[in-house]
């Protein structure tokens, strides 16, 4: 005899996005990992990063993460979650012109 057991699944995760079709905790997250990534810019440029790999760091470790698979879930988010990431990457902008990196 074989005896199945089932679980009721709570909260299904595939590529960031729920069994709600919600990406606002994908963005909240991301956001949230990321923002220290900005902190970890200042560091750098404090310790003599030149201008063009602060760039390059900026998109390699902010901007990619931060829109990694956009095109799957932009249309499920939020006008809310759209102004969190508009947010974000105006902060980011701030940083960069802070230390005198202009983004490309």
């Amino acid at each position: 005899m074989v005896l199945v057991v089932c679980r009721l699944l709570k909260k299904l995760k595939i590529r960031g996005v729920t069994n709600k079709l919600s990406v606002s905790d994908r963005v909240r997250h991301v956001i949230a990992s990321r923002a220290s990534m900005l902190h970890v810019l200042r560091v750098l440029h404090c310790h003599g990063m030149n201008d063009a790999a602060l760039n390059t760091v900026y998109h390699a470790v902010v901007i990619s993460r931060l829109l990694y698979g956009a095109s799957a879930w932009w249309g499920f988010t939020t006008a809310a979650d759209r102004q969190r990431i508009d947010a974000f990457i105006r902060r980011g902008i701030e940083v960069c012109a802070e230390m005198g990196t202009e983004v490309a």
